[in-house]
């Protein structure tokens, strides 16, 4: 009986995938555990974001409906947070989401705005 290849295996064998993104992750249902705690950005920008404006992890996770176990394993590198919670998170923050990967040093957030019609 062939063995089925994991969903992971198969995007390292693809070209033109970041391979550090991938060597990052996998398991669990958005939530995915990080290998490399020196890479971990995305960590360290949630949690100058946090400190900057004088928050608990409690306080942020009550206002953006997670749990502050889940921002504590954001912060420290542990768990990576799924793409509608990253959305929440840079919303949040008021960030985008290039800022908070660690594509862009520019924190510039610019909110669109819905035009009524008159």
């Amino acid at each position: 009986m062939k063995k089925k290849k994991s969903y992971l295996r198969y995007l390292r064998q693809k070209p033109g995938i970041n391979r550090e993104l991938l060597g990052v992750c996998t398991k669990g249902y958005g939530t995915e555990k990080v290998k490399n705690d020196h890479n971990n950005v995305l960590g360290t920008r949630l949690y100058e974001l946090r400190n900057e404006k004088f928050l608990t992890q409690l306080e942020v996770g009550k206002e953006i409906g997670l749990s502050s176990q889940a921002i504590s394993n954001y912060e420290r590198g542990r768990r990576m947070p799924n793409l509608s919670e990253l959305i929440v998170l840079a919303d949040y923050y008021q960030v985008t989401l290039d800022y908070l990967a660690g594509r862009t040093n520019k924190n510039e957030y610019k909110r669109l705005r819905k035009h009524s019609k008159q």
